[in-house]
């Protein structure tokens, strides 16, 4: 195993000089705008298939519909505000990197911690739905299914980082094409009435559109959230971008389009045709909706079926690479052990994926994956407010500082997403406050490192440390 030298060069401590970080630039890959929109979209396909119909039971259509429109803001609002913020510091930290940038060490470490929380504990669950697809796509499932998951998902990452892009690029495609024909295959189908289906609940404000009131609305957001959680993971792969400046915004921003409009299709679409009731109430209901429409077209049913799996899958490739390079970051600025910013010689943070593996791993055998999730969307939120308080005060601070891309409506946009985000919190609270407290106490074992160790060991060189060239800045 070697070190890149562009990546991990220092003198800020004897042993940094071994694993440490460069006060040079970061490493570049060669993916493009295209490659980092695709990775945003295999972050956030599998929740398309399947999960997120349960915010229809929830809240009712009308509900379900609400809640997406809220969730649609939040996200919109918070791309466009990390899109500034990923021009200023492109490196792999991602969001460590903007909070440390803005609101210092702890901040950041914060937020570099609840990432690699939510990343890990939402492979854990990823793994657990892919064995359970698996079992019921071809009959073979279980422990086997899961480690040659996990296997083959590392030997690709750590064979060389910009293929291992390449593969999540072409599952992506995949899975987006098989939510297509879905669409398409549906639509003949599609009826007013069958969205509106569900009994009404005898309480005041209850309507066909509207089936649990306006309540509705709130029981269905951590399921439209599902629709684009994990989008914001985009800038972890800013040191694998071809010009990170012009194509991380680009990437983003295409990402979020093309979800939105996925999500906006199978909202309307899948209950529309299916029947809002059956659709969700089943927990395969693409298939099952397809199973009604269209029962004699098994080869549209194998392939959006494949398809299914195929979004797993990249999702679980793509959430690898996130939750790796937010422990490499970690690593090479001091936060964590030094030897997590271990490369090979195409770059690829070997030890950092198999550590996150190792930790992902025995959530998969033994974690619930509805508590899973939950964490998941805690951790989140979160790690949201967090950033977005670092794009308000840097914009109050430093309003003169040279943006390569600049958020439309500035703060006011990362203020909306501030709000949205605690929201999100707050509902994920309320749905399980037991595992918030679990995903809580987690986090403060590791400020608890932080505080005894690992700030006094930072090395002040590395990329995300070492802040902003001054010719960055307007004279």
């Amino acid at each position: 195993m070697t070190i890149e030298p562009s990546v991990l060069r220092s003198t800020a401590h004897p042993e940094t000089s071994r694993v440490a970080s460069s006060v040079m630039a970061p490493h570049r890959g060669r993916a493009g705008w295209r490659s980092l929109a695709g990775l945003g979209v295999a972050y956030v396909i599998a929740g398309l298939y399947a999960v997120w119909n349960y915010g229809i039971g929830a809240g009712g259509w009308g509900g379900m519909l609400a809640a997406v429109a809220i969730a649609a803001l939040l996200y919109f609002c918070l791309i466009f505000s990390l899109a500034e913020l990923a021009t200023l510091v492109p490196t792999a930290g991602g969001g460590y990197g903007f909070a440390r940038r803005a609101l210092g060490p702890l901040a950041g470490y914060v937020v570099g911690v609840v990432f690699l929380v939510e990343y890990t504990v939402v492979l854990g669950a990823l793994a657990v739905f892919f064995g359970a697809y698996c079992q019921a796509l071809t009959g073979i499932g279980g422990l086997r299914v899961t480690l040659a998951l996990y296997a083959v998902t590392l030997a690709i990452h750590i064979a060389k980082a910009d293929e291992s892009l390449a593969v999540t690029f072409v599952l992506a495609l995949i899975a987006a094409t098989g939510l297509a024909v879905f669409v398409a295959t549906a639509i003949p189908a599609f009826s007013v009435d069958r969205l509106l289906d569900l009994p009404v609940a005898p309480i005041p404000g209850a309507s066909a559109l509207l089936p649990h009131g306006i309540q509705g609305i709130w029981l269905a957001m951590p399921y439209a959230t599902a629709m684009f959680l994990g989008v914001e993971g985009v800038p972890f792969a800013a040191e694998e971008a071809r010009d990170p400046r012009r194509d991380l915004p680009r990437g983003m921003i295409a990402a979020i389009l093309v979800l939105f409009v996925i999500s906006l299709a199978i909202l309307v679409v899948g209950p529309g045709s299916a029947g809002a009731a059956r659709f969700a109430a089943s927990p395969d209901p693409i298939a099952a909706t397809l199973a009604q429409v269209a029962p004699g077209a098994r080869w549209i049913h194998g392939f959006v079926s494949l398809a299914g799996l195929t979004s797993i899958a990249g999702a679980f490739f793509a959430v690898m690479f996130a939750a790796s390079r937010q422990a490499f970051a970690l690593g090479r600025a001091g936060y964590l052990p030094r030897v997590l910013a271990r490369t090979r010689r195409g770059g690829a943070p070997a030890v950092a994926l198999l550590a996150i593996g190792a930790a992902a791993l025995p959530m998969s055998l033994f974690g619930d994956a509805a508590h899973l999730v939950v964490i998941s969307f805690a951790s989140a939120a979160l790690a949201y407010l967090l950033l977005m308080a670092s794009h308000i005060t840097l914009r109050l601070r430093e309003p003169r500082l040279a943006r390569p891309f600049v958020t439309p409506g500035g703060a006011v946009t990362a203020g909306i997403a501030f709000a949205l985000s605690f929201v999100v919190l707050a509902v994920s609270v309320s749905l399980d406050a037991r595992e918030t407290l679990v995903a809580g106490a987690i986090i403060a074992a590791f400020i608890g490192y932080f505080w005894l160790y690992s700030r006094h060991h930072v090395d002040t060189a590395a990329p995300e440390e070492a802040g902003l060239d001054p010719s960055h800045h307007h004279p």
